[in-house]
């Protein structure tokens, strides 16, 4: 068996810390290491983390709040594993999860999978399964097959990732100067490099917080256009897609009534 490292990145979660942690070790695929990178949390994290006795667990933590892109960064950096994994602190695996991503990943040659997922509210009725679109069956997938698809919306979730070490050396860490879309600006230079495999069963449980960051309107705008103007030389090889990207952009602009949001969005192709 190869050595997976589960990143984790966690920041006040201690009421849904558990679950998610649970959720790794149970894992029928039980070769990993979990990286816990506790980003400066303020609640009783760290008295849930210190019943763990689980050798396979890892504890990190940074000075101060600096975001989950650079708790992810710090934890590729400390981990030995062949192949790469990530999670939220609020989110469940399928316990077969890795083992099935792993298992297709080698089957398939493939230095990148991904699955879907069934999104959680907060209520905790299962809403639908993500992504909406219809990629098949445990197939590989290249950025032309889904450009139209994904540069207008993301389908790839970081808690459903798993990639080869090599491969991530290629596509790098997360960017840090995102604090929204992450995984979408991520899913992009994944694409841009690799094909990658999709597994059409849902094998992670999201879970939508109250205090959710997903839930800022205002912060998703400027993060599309943070990843618009980073991406800016794909959008251009395919026309259709960045033009729904940007009018979509316009139209959430203007429902925003931000002034500021309206001038950036109107004035960023020029």
């Amino acid at each position: 068996m190869k050595l997976v490292s589960v990143i984790m990145p966690t920041y006040n979660r201690v009421h849904c810390l558990k679950r998610s942690i649970d959720s790794v070790l149970c894992q029928t695929y039980s070769k990993i290491e979990l990286i816990v990178v506790d980003d400066g949390s303020t609640d009783d994290t760290d008295k849930l983390l210190a019943h763990y006795t689980d050798k396979r667990l890892k504890i990190i933590r940074t000075e101060g709040n600096k975001g989950a892109c650079h708790a992810r960064n710090i934890g590729i950096k400390n981990s030995l594993g062949e192949y790469i994994a990530f999670q939220d602190s609020d989110d469940v695996w399928l316990t077969h999860k890795l083992e099935t991503l792993i298992y297709e990943l080698i089957k398939h040659e493939a230095d990148v999978g991904f699955s879907s997922f069934i999104k959680i509210n907060e209520n905790y009725q299962k809403a639908s399964v993500y992504p909406k679109y219809n990629l098949g069956t445990n197939v590989l997938v290249n950025f032309d097959i889904i450009a139209n698809t994904l540069l207008r919306t993301n389908l790839m979730s970081t808690q459903t990732i798993v990639l080869s070490r090599e491969s991530l050396k290629i596509i790098k860490g997360f960017d840090e100067d995102l604090n929204r879309f992450q995984d979408w600006e991520f899913a992009i230079r994944i694409l841009k490099n690799f094909n990658v495999l999709w597994i059409s069963e849902p094998l992670v449980n999201v879970y939508i917080q109250n205090d959710s960051i997903t839930k800022n309107f205002e912060s998703g705008i400027f993060a599309r256009i943070y990843i618009y103007k980073k991406h800016l030389q794909i959008f251009k090889k395919y026309p259709k897609a960045h033009f729904h990207f940007y009018k979509d952009l316009v139209i959430r602009a203007v429902f925003s009534k931000n002034l500021k949001l309206i001038y950036k969005s109107l004035t960023i192709i020029r």
